[in-house]
């Protein structure tokens, strides 16, 4: 694997008494280009400690995921097992309706029981 100043021929910071290769990019396509600096050791090391340092540019995080298990499907259909609350009967309702009830004064009551163990906190 080559550095990413062998690729472009020119001398390494980290190497300055290593012999250089100067190249031409004449006949190089930009395709090759690109694909040598990505597979380039510096390149690797650079995503590597972007990595590790929690710095990575977030397009290139989704890029990465999409190279490793494919792109993100564009449209996600939900469906369920029950029928359509047209169809629904009156009990089916409010059975339903009673659980949202419940559920709603359950959430209400811990918000309620939250607020007030935070005003008789004391800081000192």
């Amino acid at each position: 694997m080559k550095t990413l100043a062998e690729h472009l021929g020119v001398a390494d910071p980290r190497q300055p008494e290593a012999p250089v290769e100067e190249k031409s990019f004449d006949d190089m396509s930009d395709r090759d280009f690109c694909r040598g600096v990505l597979a380039s050791k510096t390149y690797r090391e650079s995503l590597l400690r972007r990595v590790y340092i929690d710095e990575l540019p977030a397009a290139v995080e989704v890029m990465l995921w999409n190279r490793a298990y494919g792109p993100v499907p564009e449209r996600v259909e939900m469906t369920t097992n029950e029928k359509p609350v047209e169809q629904w009967t009156e009990e089916e309702i409010e059975a339903r309706l009673l659980y949202l009830i419940n559920e709603s004064r359950r959430k209400r009551m811990n918000e309620t029981d939250k607020e007030k163990s935070n005003s008789h906190s004391s800081v000192h």
